[in-house]
């Protein structure tokens, strides 16, 4: 160091090291730790925080076995200077983060949501921009998913089959929770991103792995059982998510991903980290005859005019099915093993008679007690051609 500026050396020239550099030789000796949410905002007080969150969250850290009993009769003001999140009774910015009710002043508490149709930002179906705490964004971002992604059966060890994401529900929240929990807040420009296309669900935030952590790294946990060392740079923030019940497990974030998602049939999820900004990418199922089930909700063309539209996973599956059956409504949803009736039919026949891919027996008497559906020829078709 010299004037205050860090300088290295190669061979016999001596020049100033990029600032870059600079910050990931000091990362590898002291660990990448953000400092922000450790200063204080004189502006706020106890009183601007959510009182009704703070102490759930602390009932859900005793119930886990996560803080000890004795935090139950604690005091706002205890809680807070036990979670760290106070300075000499000032409220740090880590506390305005987690448990903030109006975070105006807070412009990178920002979550973007968008459902782009097709495979590029071309066209928007829904687009959204949100301020909230943690906690609210973490539950936004799951409500986005459940209202875009579609629904997948799986068949559990009790033979019971329930709707869940095509992309498994565990390793999104893993991948939003990674992401409030490690961006770089002191960024004010900057926001958490999440874009869900025909083919692929991106979650992205601003920041960067450690420089001693890669994602090959961390994903060599997968196939060498190597266990990282969670290495979160907001440790306090990381903290109190602990307790609240948003983080599970220290330093097996990715490894779950995997698993999970190969548990299903997906391709791994790719992480992606340029230096300032970290993304994470789910594959969903996809080619040019599957697409999510709210395209066809929204649209009261004829069969005939749907010939080329696009058909979800969840109807590709109905075809399969049936094949060149007839089926009562009952008889289908108990060979696909749904228990609920309702959401059977809204997920399933409903959607495959809106695109014409299904039919009664009896058109003439709809509401038969008897009443059987089969394939129109247009799902025959898309039956054949998909080899289902």
């Amino acid at each position: 160091m010299w004037d205050g500026k860090p300088y290295q050396r190669h061979d016999s020239v001596t020049t100033v090291m990029p600032r870059e550099r600079f910050l990931r030789l000091h990362e590898e000796q002291t660990g990448l730790t953000y400092k922000w949410e450790r200063k204080v905002n004189s502006n706020l007080t106890i009183a601007s925080l959510n009182d009704d969150l703070i102490h759930k969250v602390v009932e859900g850290g005793i119930r886990r076995g996560r803080l000890s009993d004795e935090a139950k009769n604690d005091s706002t003001l205890n809680i807070l200077n036990r979670l760290k999140l106070l300075q000499n009774g000032i409220v740090r910015n880590s506390a305005a983060i987690l448990f903030g009710k109006d975070l105006t002043n807070y412009p990178q508490s920002l979550l973007r949501l968008a459902r782009f149709r097709g495979v590029d930002k071309t066209e928007f179906i829904d687009n959204k921009q949100i301020h909230g705490n943690i906690f609210e964004l973490a539950s936004i971002a799951m409500e986005f998913f459940f209202k875009h992604l579609s629904l997948a059966g799986r068949t559990h060890r009790r033979m019971e089959r329930e709707d869940e994401l095509e992309i498994p529900y565990d390793a999104l929240r893993e991948a939003v929770v990674n992401a409030l929990c490690h961006r770089a807040w002191q960024q004010e420009a900057s926001s958490i991103g999440i874009a869900i296309y025909d083919d692929r669900v991106e979650i992205e935030n601003a920041g960067r792995f450690p420089a001693t952590v890669s994602p090959q790294r961390l994903a060599a946990e997968e196939t060498t059982g190597y266990h990282n060392t969670s290495l979160p740079p907001n440790p306090d923030i990381a903290n109190v998510m602990f307790i609240g019940g948003l983080i599970e497990h220290w330093g097996r974030g990715l490894s779950m991903m995997i698993k999970e998602c190969e548990t299903v049939g997906l391709q791994k999820p790719q992480i992606v980290d340029n230096g300032y900004m970290v993304r994470v990418i789910f594959f969903r199922l996809y080619n040019v005859n599957i697409a999510p089930v709210e395209h066809q909700l929204k649209t009261s063309k004829t069969p005939v005019e749907h010939q080329n539209d696009e058909i979800s996973a969840a109807l590709v599956t109905l075809i399969r099915t049936i094949g060149e059956n007839w089926y009562s409504a009952k008889e289908l949803r108990e060979i696909m093993g749904f228990k609920s009736k309702s959401s059977f039919i809204k997920n399933y026949l409903t959607p495959a008679q809106n695109v014409g891919i299904i039919q009664f027996e009896d058109i003439k008497n709809p509401q038969s007690p008897n009443q059987r559906y089969g394939l129109t020829e247009k799902g025959k078709q898309i039956l054949n051609q998909k080899k289902l």
